[in-house]
């Protein structure tokens, strides 16, 4: 499986209408305006010549998301994990064939429809983040999924169970620590 790209049909977030976020080098699409209704999406493809197949390893397609604090890296992630979502479609291909997962909207690449079908991925954060509208619970191991299994347990208890001393520092921030830092001079 290889994600293609994500299309934003709403502004959204850091992404206006319109925006083709390329999650692979296989393929460049561009939107057919002209083709295009409310909801009705049509993309032109373009092969990349210079891409290699199985580059890393046989099957792996490796993308990385990378920008400062608000350029919407976070955005791009939910609107793959998003049940909800009504501002973008996410296209992929499997077996050289394409799919997409969408909110009743119709997809065609060169004229071609394409068939909607669920994406299953694994979906791991240490964070513990506000983002609850995970369209695949069953393969969701997030701390934020683990705790809400043990909401009967108080904080303490919980936080015990997840084992992550970077979370249960934050909750401890609050105690005032006093640090004496002696500096000596450069040699």
């Amino acid at each position: 499986m290889r994600l293609l790209f994500i299309y934003f049909y709403k502004d959204f977030g850091t992404f206006e209408k319109g925006s083709i976020i390329h999650l692979s080098k296989k393929y460049k699409f561009t939107t057919d305006e002209k083709k295009s209704t409310e909801n009705r999406f049509y993309f032109k493809k373009e092969e990349n010549l210079n891409f290699i197949e199985d580059f890393y390893s046989n099957n792996i397609d490796i993308g990385v998301l990378i920008g400062e604090n608000g350029t919407g890296k976070s955005v791009l992630l939910n609107s793959i994990r998003d049940k909800n979502n009504e501002y973008s479609i996410c296209v992929y291909e499997e077996e050289n064939g394409f799919y997409c997962f969408s909110n009743q909207k119709e997809i065609f690449i060169e004229n071609q429809k394409i068939t909607e079908k669920e994406l299953n991925y694994i979906y791991y954060t240490s964070l513990i983040d506000a983002f609850d509208n995970d369209i695949n619970d069953k393969y969701n191991i997030s701390n934020r999924a683990f705790l809400k299994k043990h909401d009967e347990k108080n904080l303490d208890i919980k936080l015990s169970l997840i084992e992550n001393d970077d979370i249960q520092k934050y909750f401890k921030m609050e105690q005032k620590i006093n640090y004496d830092v002696k500096i000596n001079g450069l040699k």
